[in-house]
């Protein structure tokens, strides 16, 4: 994954967001320039502009894994869903296995800079798999409204879902653009930080740019409703979308 330069675009007062200004700095990697969204009550050094109603929505940083995504579907496709748990049956079981063990592991671990086995890899996503809980884990009590605002937590073998409000969103954003700022071109490591501090492990080194082009991802589908973001547990990418359409 390519080293990343950031701007240093000065914070104005960010730790008490009124009236949301989106203000976007722009981070500047070796190839590929992705925009740092900041939430402030006064206008940075940054150019200011106004966000429309009609906002980007499935923005997907760096994209996705290709051989790890088919990978994806093929373990789905041989999962049943019940009583909040996965199950399969023992065709399905031996389907996942030799799906896994077909899998190019050492072109996943130089694309990732991981040292997975055929049979470590094979061991987690079932370790995964057996004992995800998909009910939705509140972390503050649902404003009662569905399709507006709810904040809650969800989780599956290689994703977690994060539903947060209006607020959560602008204090999430935030505290992704300081974590952008800290990385100096040899990456963040791979604790990645969800909304309020929630700490998720991924396989993955996370970068700079990963963490601003969320941000951005964030400001880009908030119209004032709060947004749902799926995290990849295994590759560099997140789906942001706004609750008003889901």
């Amino acid at each position: 994954m390519d080293k990343n330069k950031h701007s240093n675009c000065v914070k104005g007062n960010m730790n008490t967001v009124k009236n949301s200004i989106k203000t976007t700095c722009f981070a500047v990697a070796l190839v590929l320039a992705i925009p740092t969204t900041v939430y402030a009550t006064e206008p940075t050094a940054c150019n200011t502009y106004p966000v429309t109603e009609s906002a980007d929505t499935n923005y997907v940083t760096f994209g996705e894994d290709q051989q790890f995504s088919q990978l994806e579907e093929i373990i789905n496709s041989n999962l049943s869903i019940s009583n909040n748990k996965y199950i399969y049956t023992e065709e399905e079981r031996i389907a996942i296995e030799a799906a896994i063990s077909d899998f190019d592991i050492k072109g996943f671990n130089s694309r990732t800079g991981n040292n997975y086995t055929s049979e470590s890899l094979r061991n987690e996503i079932f370790y995964r798999i057996n004992t995800a809980n998909l009910e939705a884990k509140a972390v503050m009590p649902n404003n009662g409204a569905r399709s507006c605002n709810r904040v809650y937590t969800e989780s599956g073998w290689n994703y977690t879902r994060f539903w947060t409000d209006h607020a959560g969103t602008v204090q999430w954003g935030n505290e992704l653009v300081d974590r952008a700022t800290l990385d100096g071109g040899l990456g963040l490591g791979s604790s990645f930080f969800g909304p309020g501090g929630v700490a998720l492990s991924v396989a993955f080194t996370i970068h700079g740019a990963y963490c601003s082009g969320l941000a951005y991802a964030l400001a880009a589908n908030d119209t004032g409703c709060g947004v749902r973001t799926d995290i990849n547990s295994y590759y560099a990418a997140y789906t942001v979308v706004d609750q008003r359409t889901v």
